[in-house]
């Protein structure tokens, strides 16, 4: 019986094992993928000859589009789809963190009709500390505010439920989204900022984002396709005001 339990536990621990390095091996090629869509992603920005308002945008690859397939599927493409007379410049990039957000808004000029802000997702899946993310997000948020009065700021759905992310952690990296966003939202109702807030909610109430579809990720499991970016993008709709507001 001793040596049937203990022939079974080898099996049991080769198993885990194996599932280990599977999920591993699955993480290390979504990872390269990433990457090689972050070498081709680009920023959408326009400027028309006679703008009748000027957009702002900063942050991550969220505010890149990194993962539609070209820029015209990012958040900004999608702008300008319904906005097509309004200069957008969007100085976002792949990989930034919160302070790197802040030093691109300290280094801008002008005042802009809108600023959009896509920021802290890789706060929270590079383990940046909560305390002072938080601290800093406050001041970019105060910066923003000085250059545009409607500013909109949005991190992520529920990183924990990305394909990217072996299960074995994913519940870490989701109560970790939960616990930044939170944070987020209240120093946005703080400053006075809209704050897109993409989490998916599990009482099925308020949000759906993240339902664990996997059409909406592109193929590095990561990043958004252009299906999702216009997911998300109904949602910024929702926090633009009139007169910016889309009618159609």
């Amino acid at each position: 019986m001793f040596k049937l339990l203990e022939k079974l536990f080898s099996w049991l621990l080769l198993f885990m094992i194996v599932a280990l390095l599977a999920e591993m091996a699955m993480f290390s090629y979504y990872f390269y993928l990433g990457k090689e869509q972050a070498k081709i992603s680009k920023p959408f920005s326009f400027k028309p000859s006679n703008p009748n308002f000027t957009v702002l945008i900063v942050g991550d690859s969220n505010g890149v589009g990194t993962g539609a397939g070209d820029s015209n599927g990012s958040i900004a493409g999608k702008i300008h789809r319904d906005f097509p007379d309004a200069e957008i410049l969007n100085l976002a990039e792949d990989g930034k963190k919160i302070h790197e957000v802040l030093t691109d808004l300290n280094s801008v000029e002008g005042v802009f009709d809108l600023l959009i802000i896509h920021a802290g997702a890789n706060d929270i899946l590079f383990m940046s500390d909560l305390t002072i993310t938080i601290s800093l997000a406050e001041h970019l948020l105060r910066r923003a505010k000085e250059l545009s009065n409607t500013v909109i700021f949005t991190t992520s759905g529920d990183i924990g439920l990305t394909p990217v992310l072996p299960k074995l952690v994913g519940w870490f990296y989701s109560y970790r989204t939960r616990e930044f966003l939170d944070n987020f939202k209240n120093i946005s109702e703080k400053e006075g900022v809209f704050f897109v807030d993409m989490y998916r909610q599990t009482n099925g109430k308020e949000g759906s984002f993240f339902e664990e579809d996997k059409s909406l990720f592109s193929s590095d499991g990561l990043h958004l396709n252009e299906f999702g970016y216009e997911v998300w993008y109904k949602q910024i709709k929702n926090f633009i005001p009139f007169p910016l507001g889309i009618t159609n």
